[in-house]
Formats: C-alpha cells, sequence, structure tokens
C-alpha cells in the first residue's frame, strides 16, 4: 500500500514470514522507520577515548519528531525543499545525485549550502553520489538524550551516525545490494551533530595548544580527530565531522586497533581529496 506520508513494504523475516516495513524518517518528510534497526556511531572530538557501539535502537530521529507537527518546518534551513528523498542504483550514469538534507532549526549563521556542499564531495569521494542522506545540527540536550538512549552514554558528543541497514554492509567501505530495489532504499542513514558541543571543544582545543600543547610523550592524535584539533572555524569543523559520520554509515568502525588503523587511514585519504576538491 502506498499513500502520500507512508510506503509500506512487505519483507521477509526470519521465519519466512511477511512483515510490514516502513521507512518514514522525519527528516524527510515525517517519514520515519518501523520494524527497522539501526545501530548509532559516535565520533569523539580530540582527547577522548574512542566510543563502543554495540547498541540497536529504532528510528532516532522517529522519536525525535514521532509526528509532523512535532518539528516546525518554518524554521528548518534546507538546501532543497522539504520532499521525500529518492535516491538511486549507483553506476548508473543517468542516475542523478541523491539528495543531501540538513535541518537546522537552531543556527541560522551557519551556511548550510556550504555543508551540503562538503557532503556531496565526500559522497562522491566513498562512492556513493546516489545515496540520500540526512542530518540534523542539534543542541547538548537532544544528543544526549539520544546517546543515551542508543549507547547508554549520558552526556553529549559531537555526531552521531545512524546507517540506514546494516544488513547490506558488506565490509568498510562496501555495501551490498539494496534491500528492495526501490528507491526508499538507496540511502545511507542519518548524521545528528551537536554544535554546542563542537563550539566548546574548538575553545578548549585552541585554550591547549595556545599553551603549549602536548607533551613530547603524548601520542599524536589520527585521522579526522587529530586533523581538527587545531580547526577553529565551527563550520570547517563540522565538515570534518561529516567525514567520520560518513564513513561509519558505510560501515567503518573503530571498535578493535585493526578497526580504528583501518578508518583513521581512511579518514586521512578523505580528508585529503576533500581538501583537494575544495581547493579547486
Amino acid at each position: 500500500t502506498t499513500t502520500t506520508t507512508t510506503r509500506t513494504i512487505l519483507k521477509k523475516n526470519s521465519t519466512g514470514s511477511s512483515t510490514a516495513f516502513m521507512y518514514n524518517s522525519p527528516l524527510q518528510n515525517n517519514y520515519h522507520r518501523s520494524m527497522k534497526q539501526s545501530s548509532p556511531f559516535s565520533s569523539v572530538a580530540p582527547n577522548e577515548k574512542w566510543g563502543k557501539s554495540q547498541c540497536r535502537c529504532w528510528s532516532t530521529l522517529h522519536r525525535m519528531y514521532p509526528s509532523p507537527s512535532s518539528i516546525d518546518l518554518s524554521r528548518t534551513t534546507t538546501h532543497t525543499s522539504l520532499t521525500r528523498l529518492f535516491g538511486s542504483k549507483r553506476g548508473i550514469p543517468t542516475n542523478p545525485p541523491g539528495e543531501i538534507e540538513i535541518y537546522n532549526e537552531l543556527y541560522p549563521s551557519i551556511d548550510i549550502s556550504t555543508l551540503q556542499h562538503k557532503v556531496s564531495i565526500i559522497r562522491q569521494i566513498i562512492g556513493y553520489e546516489t545515496y540520500d542522506v540526512s542530518i540534523l545540527l542539534t543542541d547538548d540536550e537532544l544528543i544526549t538524550e539520544i546517546n543515551n538512549d542508543t549507547r547508554g552514554m549520558n552526556k553529549p558528543t559531537d555526531i552521531l551516525s545512524f546507517p540506514f541497514d546494516n544488513e547490506v554492509i558488506v565490509e568498510p567501505g562496501v555495501l551490498g545490494d539494496a534491500e528492495f530495489d526501490h528507491e526508499d532504499f538507496y540511502n545511507l542513514g542519518e548524521m545528528i551533530v551537536d554544535v554546542p558541543y563542537i563550539e566548546r571543544r574548538i575553545e578548549e582545543d585552541r585554550e591547549y595548544y595556545e599553551n603549549g600543547g602536548k607533551d613530547d610523550d603524548e601520542e599524536e592524535e589520527r585521522g579526522v580527530s587529530g586533523a581538527m584539533a587545531k580547526v577553529y572555524d565551527v563550520e570547517e569543523r563540522i565538515g570534518m565531522l561529516f567525514v567520520h559520520g560518513m564513513l561509519h554509515l558505510v560501515g567503518y568502525d573503530h571498535e578493535t586497533d585493526e578497526d580504528f588503523e583501518l578508518m583513521v587511514t581512511k579518514e586521512e585519504e578523505v580528508l585529503k581529496l576533500l581538501k583537494e576538491e575544495l581547493e579547486k
């Protein structure tokens, strides 16, 4: 059954019977995800220990905005209209880029078009240009609630990532075929960014490095965490965090030393390519 507000798709569960799958992300015209779980990941700012991410959750954004009335669309800043997102299969030259929706009710000074441009480049670098992605810029209170609900950590963090479907992740950086060859399923997932947290970390890092920085025996930070340590512009730092967050959306993680090494190496590669593209 398809309506203007909900699309229901039959899928087989482990017992062989059919169950309804509805993807209704509230950041995508109030479409949310039910009967589907996603594993959240969190990046960390410099000098924090990398967090664990073994929990599973219902659609976080559906819990945040369970009904159309609970998000003030008049205050939401996006590059495109608030229409339902439609991704498409990659590798087909005629398929257009997927949508990039950034929802920003609180921080009008942030240039959304600049952030979308960076996401577009990152998405192209990692090879999923035709897939949709949704992003919410929020505050400490909301991200703390989400972090506690999904990871058992009752504190804010800079960015949380929610892959659309963990089951299609073949290996880090490689997604298998979508469960259904349907436009709704060509979606990388969602990222949630805590802007005040990032602003505080910027001031902490600025003070730290202006007062002499790390001791000689301290290990150098790697990847996004290390690269952004001396970046004191909020928009620029958010753009760098998108590298970390989007790599999580395609299956990278830092649960083990091996996973960490793989992820930070990829982060450094993507950051280099992103910088080159932005300088053109």
